[in-house]
Order: C-alpha cells, then structure tokens, then sequence
C-alpha cells in the first residue's frame, strides 16, 4: 500500500488524509469515516454511523455524527490493554488465555511477558511482486 502511486486526475479525492484505524477495531456495515479520522484500539463503530471526528481507545460510537455511547471497558482495564498491546503477539503465544474474562487475561499476558515467556511477534511483509503470477 505505501509502495501505490495513484493517479490524482482520475482519483481526485486522493489529497485527503488517510484514515488511520487502530487495532481490534470492529466497523459496522455502512458506516462513514471522513478522511483524516483516526479510530483507536479496540473501538467499534456501530452500522450507518458518520465519523467525523477521532475516536478514542476502546470507546463504542454511533451516530450521524458518531459520537461516544460508552467505553467497552473501565479505564484501568483500558489502560492496561493499550499498555500490553495484545495484538503484538502471534495467537498460539496466547491459546491459554481466557479471552471472556479479560482481567485474567491481561493478568496472564503481563506474567508472561514480564518473565520473558513471551515475545512480540513480527510478520515477514511481502508485496504482490511476491505472490505467484499463474
């Protein structure tokens, strides 16, 4: 995507800013994101919604325009969550967690990390010229 040049006569909406979406984001059908918005981590955008302005972290907008309804989680766990960037890890790393409980979770994560049982994890990119052409 970085790599892409577009034609700015036939694409004139291409001087926008790009929209910038965070991590375990969840954008209903239909929704509206003005250019240059950025979604936070684990928001949800709810269906039909017009974005028009940033959405923090974990909050759940909807609305023309979105506006927050409510956070799907206390600020203490939110902090949390950003803090351990849980999905900076490959998910067999995470297997034994129970995701429906999210403290226990989060409590697990930190363990491991903290005694080094656990790292990051750093896909190898490709590009199309990668992908095989027959």
């Amino acid at each position: 995507y970085k790599a892409h040049n577009v034609d700015k006569q036939t694409c004139p909406w291409s001087d926008h800013k790009p929209v910038t979406i965070g991590n375990d984001v969840w954008i209903a059908n239909g929704a509206l994101v003005l250019p240059g918005v950025r979604i936070g981590n684990g928001a949800i955008v709810g269906g039909r919604s017009v974005v028009t302005k940033d959405v923090p972290p974990y909050a759940v907008v909807g609305g023309n325009p979105a506006r927050v309804l409510r956070y799907r989680f206390d600020e203490i766990t939110i902090k949390r969550l950003l803090n351990v960037e849980w999905w900076s890890y490959a998910t067999w790393d995470l297997t034994d967690n129970q995701f429906h409980d999210v403290p226990t979770f989060l409590s697990k994560l930190e363990d491991k990390i903290a005694a080094g049982k656990i790292t990051r994890y750093s896909p190898q990119a490709f590009t199309n010229k990668d992908m095989p052409t027959s």
